[in-house]
């Protein structure tokens, strides 16, 4: 179980209230970085400061006091503007960084998006990739070979098999991960704007079947600039500036709070 201290904590363990309907718990989460600053160009000053170790940098907390706890099968959206801290928070939740305070709990296998194309080879074919986000995913080979033809087809892949990725568009490259990750066992799926990319009918397609592993038991953190998307898919959000949450509660509520303080035309 994790415990709270100044470097910050990650488990995967049981939830803290012992609530197995609990998926993900963070209590004071935190996110500390080192952002340099402008330095003295002067060859001695610069000799000066790799002597004695010291550097110009100042910290920056890109999120900080998050308590959240999430019930597995929901959809939470998680909002705010450009550096507000959204994609550093889900790569907590994933477990790419590693909190600086606080302590951070989620029970189960997560799959994650945060760019399309991570992760994958454009000089590999697309089967190849198919294969390579299925082991990400933790799928086996015997999985895959059970529904390697529903993945194809989910994603219109089949005439692409034998094609080098780098041949395809980007909206058919975001196909190949989102197609494979969709049909692997998953318990928490983290979303950073994967659907800005690829045409209206296979976005349907996705959030069709997304909302189908929701009501499997499947909880989902979705981050994005769209509020309808979020207005739509999730039942609960947060809004977070300067790296805290500014709101938090009923999607619809924390929606509108977001629109006045952007003073943007509400979502439909």
């Amino acid at each position: 179980m994790p415990v709270a201290g100044s470097a910050g904590a990650v488990g995967t363990a049981r939830p803290p209230s012992g609530d197995d309907q609990i998926a993900i718990s963070a209590v004071g989460l935190g996110k500390r970085f080192q952002i340099g600053t402008k330095t003295d160009a002067r060859f001695f000053s610069q000799m000066l400061a790799w002597c004695s170790g010291i550097t110009n940098t100042r910290p920056l907390w890109a999120v900080r006091g998050i308590d959240l706890q999430i019930r597995r099968g929901e959809c939470v959206g998680v909002i705010g503007r450009n550096g507000s801290g959204k994609t550093t928070f889900l790569r907590m939740l994933a477990g790419v960084l590693v909190p600086t305070e606080g302590t951070l709990c989620t029970h189960g296998r997560i799959s994650t998006f945060f760019s399309i194309g991570s992760g994958l080879f454009s000089e590999l074919r697309v089967i190849d990739n198919i294969r390579l986000t299925a082991a990400l995913c933790g799928m086996s080979r015997a999985t895959l070979r059970q529904r390697f033809d529903a993945i194809v087809a989910f994603g219109e892949l089949e005439d692409y098999l034998y094609s080098r990725l780098g041949e395809l568009s980007t909206g058919f490259t975001s196909r190949v991960p989102l197609a494979t990750a969709l049909h692997s066992d998953i318990d928490i799926l983290l979303t950073d704007e994967v659907f800005a990319t690829g045409d209206t009918p296979f976005q349907t397609k996705c959030l069709a079947k997304m909302n189908e592993l929701l009501r499997q038991g499947t909880t989902t953190v979705m981050a994005s600039h769209s509020m309808a998307l979020i207005k739509n898919n999730c039942s609960r959000a947060i809004c977070l500036e300067h790296g805290a949450v500014a709101a938090q509660g009923p999607v619809a509520e924390v929606v509108q709070y977001y629109e006045r303080q952007c003073g943007a035309a509400p979502a439909k």
